[in-house]
Parts: C-alpha cells; sequence; structure tokens
C-alpha cells in the first residue's frame, strides 16, 4: 500500500500503485495514475489525467524509479516516464510542468526549469536549473540544455545548449544572452559582461570549442562564472553531442 503524508488529496478515479511514497501537502487531479517505485516530495500538485511513472515503450525495464521534489507543479495530461537499466528519472523542486508535455526516462530537470505546454524532453536528457522550455519544443534524447537557458522556439534541439543562452529560430540558433532572466536570478551586471564576453569569445571569433576554452581561460579574468561555462564546453567536446551555435 502506498505511504502518505499529511494534508493528502486526490480526486476522482486515481489509481496509485503500492510502492509510493508522498509527502505531506501533495494534491492529486481527477484520473491521476502513479505507478510504482515513485517518489513524490511535500507541496506538490499533479493536474488532471497525468502518467507519473509510465513504463509506456519501455518493455519490461522500468527498474530505475522516479523521484518528483518538493514544490513540484505538473500540469493535467503530463507523461513521466520511470527510469530505466538502473538509473531514475528525477524531477528537482520548485519544477513547473505545463500540460501535455512528456518527460523521458532517465532525463533530470533541475531546480527551478519549466516545461511549457506540449513540450517533449527525450529520455536521458537533462534541463538544468532555471532553463525554460518553451511550448512545443522538442529536446532530443541525451540532450543538455545549460543553468538558466532559454529555449524559445518550437524547433527541435538536437545539440546541447550554453548555459544563459536564448534560442530562437527553424532551425534553432542562439540569439543572445538571457539577460533578463540573469537579473531576476540575482547575477550582477558586472557577471553579466563577462557572460557576455564568453558569448563573443564562443560564437563570434570562429574558433573551434577546443580553441574557445583555451582563449576563456586565458583572456577573461578566472571567475566561477567562467569556470562554469568552460566546463560545460569540455562537456560538449567529450561527448561529440555538438553545440547550438
Amino acid at each position: 500500500m502506498e505511504t502518505v503524508g499529511a494534508n493528502f488529496e486526490k480526486g476522482n478515479y486515481c489509481k496509485i500503485a503500492d510502492n509510493v511514497l508522498i509527502g505531506d501537502n501533495v494534491v492529486l487531479g481527477n484520473g491521476v495514475i502513479v505507478y510504482d517505485n515513485v517518489i513524490i516530495g511535500s507541496d506538490v500538485s499533479i493536474g488532471d489525467y497525468s502518467i507519473i511513472g509510465s513504463g509506456i515503450g519501455m518493455g519490461d525495464d522500468i527498474s530505475g524509479g522516479l523521484i518528483i521534489g518538493d514544490g513540484v507543479e505538473i500540469y493535467p495530461y503530463t507523461l513521466i516516464q520511470f527510469g530505466r537499466n538502473g538509473k531514475q528519472t528525477k524531477i528537482e523542486s520548485d519544477v513547473r510542468i505545463l500540460g501535455h508535455s512528456t518527460i523521458g526516462y532517465n532525463s533530470i530537470i533541475k531546480k527551478g526549469a519549466v516545461i511549457a505546454t506540449n513540450a517533449i524532453v527525450g529520455h536521458d536528457s537533462t534541463v538544468c536549473e532555471s532553463a525554460v522550455i518553451n511550448a512545443r519544443s522538442y529536446i532530443k534524447s541525451g540532450i543538455n540544455i545549460g543553468k538558466l537557458a532559454h529555449i524559445a522556439t518550437i524547433g527541435t534541439i538536437e545539440h546541447d545548449v550554453l548555459p544563459f543562452a536564448i534560442i530562437k529560430g527553424i532551425p534553432p540558433y542562439v540569439a543572445n544572452v538571457n539577460i533578463a532572466g540573469l537579473k531576476k536570478n540575482g547575477y550582477r551586471e558586472e557577471e553579466i559582461e563577462v557572460i557576455m564576453r564568453a558569448y563573443e569569445i564562443i560564437f563570434k571569433e570562429g574558433l573551434t570549442l577546443s580553441q574557445a576554452i583555451e582563449n576563456l581561460i586565458s583572456k577573461i579574468e578566472k571567475r566561477s562564472i567562467v569556470t562554469e561555462i568552460v566546463e560545460f564546453l569540455r562537456m560538449v567536446t567529450e561527448s561529440g553531442r555538438g553545440l547550438v551555435k
């Protein structure tokens, strides 16, 4: 039997499997299905007819489970798949997933991210802290969306997206630095200037990623924000996934 915390509410026609842990102040809408091996944190709302922990299209391997953090809002008709191959699908705290969206298996949606209506995040992908995925966007499997990136296109994202980028167009391209998002999240003007200078080196000087990494290290005063960008670029280089430019 499922284990539920205080002030738990559920609508009509809900189905909750036996091996489920639900925190305090959780609300499930009508027709919500929660499968085995799911942990739901506190202060979570899940909209009508959402499917949480689905193994659809995954065969018999649903070994990894699903963890949903505190303060998550999941709107109606959302589908979130189990982890597989011993991995977990993770929805971290304060994430918002709007209706009719799909989160593939083994994906990680990090703290404060927003997944808009009808968006699809493919399996084994990561959407980093406070990133925004626009409605009807499709993030292909295995892709990393950097922190505070804004996917402002209905196109398909086939390569990794640098932290702090605004992505527009079909095919997608880097339109600008997400200055509004940076300011909203407390970044100082001097930090924003450093990010903009880093973007010039990466995208406007005709360099390979390896050359861009060398120039970032040699030309910009070492700061944690530069280190973060450099580490992301190294990850892209090692993975071979490429970078949206």
